[in-house]
């Protein structure tokens, strides 16, 4: 198609899976001008495995000193794309896999067929190959069966961001970047917004599939209401807190005050009823939400240790 295209990466000891991914992107069909890798203050052999692809793919490594998450690594590799002039720029986890070699193809297929400015594959479990690793909202039902949701060619308005979306330079253009303040989790979430607000059509398509770690156990349904929750205390807290750090920056005035109260005490329940007595649970929501509220986003990991059980 005579297209410049740029992938991005964002990795963080990633050791055991980044050649993995390498190996996926050389067997494309359709080659890849550069790889951006936005490597986040490794300590293991990542940078090493990276090294070993530099003769095979174009690749352009950033090392930051500091883990600065998903949302610093992307915000630094989206604008290594941009001054790269890339037509069109694909985000991956560094945990994601792309089986099929057609892979970018039908996602630059679909992107003119249903003109698209942002389109994403399915997000596909990658240890039950029947289910998606997110829920998808298709005409207003949430599923996770991978063959109810392949019934629908595309699913308009709705993107999994960083798993394989691929974007067109102008929305990069026109909207920025991941804001970096996010870290991890909620990043993708904010970015989304800004780009269904500015008007862009986007659009997940299900011929496109992507393989990666479910994000399902972190969700639970009471009754009808979706409560989330994280094992991983830190995952937990920036999901909490940028969650709230979007309500104090979203919503103004009563609205605002009524959505943080609402959701304060339905986690009261969720954590005291329904996880019975989970006070270590409570307490680091509590923490976190605080953060989120008043915009404490420091991103210290030993710092934040210090204010969770």
């Amino acid at each position: 198609m005579g297209k410049n295209i740029a992938i991005v990466i964002v990795t963080h000891n990633s050791e055991s899976v980044i050649g993995r991914l390498l190996e996926h992107i050389l067997s494309q069909s359709v080659k890849v001008n550069n790889v951006i890798i936005v490597d986040t203050a490794s300590n293991d052999q990542t940078v090493s495995v990276i090294n070993h692809y530099r003769k095979a793919i174009n690749i352009t490594l950033h090392i930051t000193r500091e883990n600065i998450g998903g949302a610093g690594g992307f915000n630094i590799g989206l604008k290594e794309a941009i001054h790269l002039s890339s037509d069109f720029i694909i985000t991956l986890d560094d945990d994601a896999v792309l089986e099929d070699d057609d892979f970018i193809n039908i996602l630059l297929s679909k992107k003119y067929e249903y003109d698209l400015d942002v389109v994403s594959p399915i997000v596909v479990d990658i240890k039950n190959r029947g289910k998606t690793a997110f829920l998808y909202n298709v005409e207003g039902i949430k599923y996770s069966d991978l063959d109810k949701v392949k019934q629908h060619k595309i699913i308009k308005g709705d993107l999994k961001l960083f798993n394989g979306a691929l974007f067109d330079y102008n929305v990069i253009k026109e909207i920025g970047y991941p804001d970096p303040v996010f870290f991890i989790r909620g990043d993708e979430v904010e970015y989304k917004k800004r780009i269904i607000k500015s008007g862009f059509k986007v659009g997940v398509v299900t011929e496109g599939e992507i393989f990666h770690p479910t994000s399902l156990n972190e969700i639970f349904e009471v009754g009808n209401k979706v409560f989330y929750h994280i094992d991983n205390k830190i995952k937990n807290f920036f999901s909490v807190r940028n969650k709230f750090y979007m309500y104090r920056e979203n919503l103004k005035g009563f609205k605002r005050t009524r959505k943080i109260f609402i959701e304060i005490v339905s986690y009261i329940f969720f954590y005291l009823i329904h996880r019975k007595l989970d006070f270590r649970g409570c307490y680091n929501y509590f923490i976190a939400s605080f953060f989120g509220v008043f915009g404490l986003m420091r991103n210290d990991l030993k710092f934040l240790n210090r204010f969770l059980l």
